[in-house]
């Protein structure tokens, strides 16, 4: 099995899939962790995923940053023959932003109230990654919504 195959028996996603899947692994992983900041490593998110996963994993922290949900410090990135294979975002932590999307509540199952950042970290926990997608696309929705009113 060559890089650009998927390993296991995960069949290909599409990037925005993959991308919902990624945002799901590392903001569950920072709101866990929050206020302290962590280290990411696409390449430990999914140690299985294809390197073409692992891209879209790099590009997801950096569209979070950039879209002001996370923050980070110094990127390490591991070098060979002028290929990178691998980052290292050090310092990463949820915004305020961040924080305050994750914290919105919803009314679940059986009146139960859960925050989104708690029904991410129970979904990706759980491999309900369905699940996960679905929270990170209310979150994003409900971003995009707060930008155009």
């Amino acid at each position: 099995m060559n890089d650009g195959e998927p390993k296991g028996d995960r069949p290909p996603a599409s990037n925005i899939a993959e991308f919902e899947r990624s945002s799901a692994l590392i903001l569950a992983k920072l709101y866990e962790a929050f206020p302290v900041p962590s280290e990411l490593a696409p390449s430990e998110l999914d140690p299985e995923a294809p390197i073409e996963v692992r891209h879209i994993h790099s590009g997801t922290i950096e569209f979070l940053a950039v879209e002001g949900y996370l923050r980070h410090g110094e990127v390490n990135r591991h070098s060979y023959r002028g290929r990178t294979y691998g980052l290292i975002y050090y310092d990463a932590a949820l915004s305020a932003k961040g924080l305050a999307a994750l914290s919105a509540e919803k009314e679940a199952i059986m009146g139960e109230k859960k925050t989104r950042g708690k029904r991410l970290v129970d979904a990706t926990r759980s491999g309900a990654l369905d699940i996960a997608k679905a929270v990170i696309r209310e979150l994003f929705t409900e971003g995009v919504k707060h930008i155009l009113h």
